[in-house]
C-alpha cells in the first residue's frame, strides 16, 4: 500500500462485486504513487500503476461591481504550477464571506448551497449594497488548500461601465 494513499492492505470480493470493486481515495500529498493489486491464494499479480497526485488549491479571481450590481465571481481550481485543473467535474466547496464593514449588505446564493467545480472552474453571483471590499474564501470538504479572493464594490464603477470607460 503506499504511503499517504488511505487504501485497504486486504480486500475480500463478496458476491455484489461481481468481479469489479472500486475504491475511492485522496493522497495525502502531491506526487508520483504506485498502485498493484494481487491476490494471494492465486498467486496472481497486476503490473505496477503510477499515478501522478496534484497539489490542488482553490484559487478566487478578484474582481469589481458596482454597489447595487452583481459580481460574477470565478473560482479555479489550480495545481501547483497554477494551470487549471480542467479534467476536474464534481469537486464541491463552500463559500465563507467577510465583509469589510461587517453590516450584512452582501448576499449570495453560495452562502446556503455547495459550488461545483466544472472543467476546472466555478462561477456564481455577489451583490452588495455597500461600498465595500469583500473576501471570498472557499472551503473544501475534502481538504483542498484554498486562496482566497477580494470583490471591491465601489460607488463609481457603475458610471464608469456606463460611459464604456
Amino acid at each position: 500500500m503506499p504511503a499517504g494513499l488511505n487504501l485497504p492492505a486486504q480486500y475480500t470480493f463478496v458476491p455484489v462485486d461481481a468481479g469489479l470493486h472500486t475504491f475511492s481515495t485522496s493522497a495525502g500529498e502531491a506526487g508520483s504513487y504506485t498502485l498493484q493489486a494481487g491476490e494471494a491464494a492465486a498467486k496472481l499479480e497486476s503490473a505496477p500503476v503510477s499515478i501522478k497526485v496534484k497539489q490542488a488549491t482553490l484559487k478566487v479571481v478578484p474582481t469589481v461591481a458596482p454597489v447595487g450590481g452583481v459580481a460574477e465571481v470565478t473560482v479555479l481550481l489550480v495545481d501547483e504550477t497554477g494551470a487549471v485543473i480542467k479534467t476536474e467535474n464534481n469537486a464541491v466547496f463552500t463559500v465563507k464571506l467577510v465583509e469589510g464593514s461587517p453590516n450584512q449588505s452582501v448576499s449570495s446564493s453560495a452562502l446556503t448551497q455547495t459550488v461545483t467545480i466544472t472543467q476546472g472552474k466555478a462561477i456564481f453571483l455577489l451583490s452588495n449594497t455597500e461600498a465595500e471590499a469583500v473576501t471570498v474564501i472557499p472551503t473544501s470538504p475534502f481538504g483542498i488548500k484554498s486562496q482566497s479572493g477580494v470583490v471591491n464594490f465601489g460607488p463609481y464603477l457603475r458610471e464608469i461601465r456606463e460611459l464604456g470607460i
